[in-house]
């Protein structure tokens, strides 16, 4: 069952994919053929660190984004669940 789109905004272009419930977004992207920035994928070092553009989103975890960060609407993407049915993940405004 398709719960969320994600969109991904990375190096100047667009791709898309479908995310299921309690699926990890980093296997999503992956088997969609997209290959985005993450190093631990445990939200430690911030390699994924990317903009909430559109939609809504909980991290199941965060140890490196700042409050300010957070209040901009930065994410880490390797601790994304999406909350509404498309999210749009910008890399390229960090």
């Amino acid at each position: 069952r398709v719960e969320s789109t994600v969109e991904i905004v990375l190096d100047g272009s667009r791709r898309s994919f479908a995310m299921h419930e309690n699926e990890a977004l980093l296997d999503a992207a992956s088997q969609a053929g997209l290959d985005i920035p993450y190093s631990c994928a445990n939200g430690m070092c911030a390699t994924c660190r990317c903009k909430l553009a559109e939609g809504t989103a909980e991290m199941l975890q965060n140890f490196s984004l700042e409050e300010w960060e957070l209040a901009e609407g930065y994410v880490l993407a390797c601790q994304l669940q999406p909350t509404s049915k498309k999210v749009v993940l910008d890399f390229d405004a960090v």
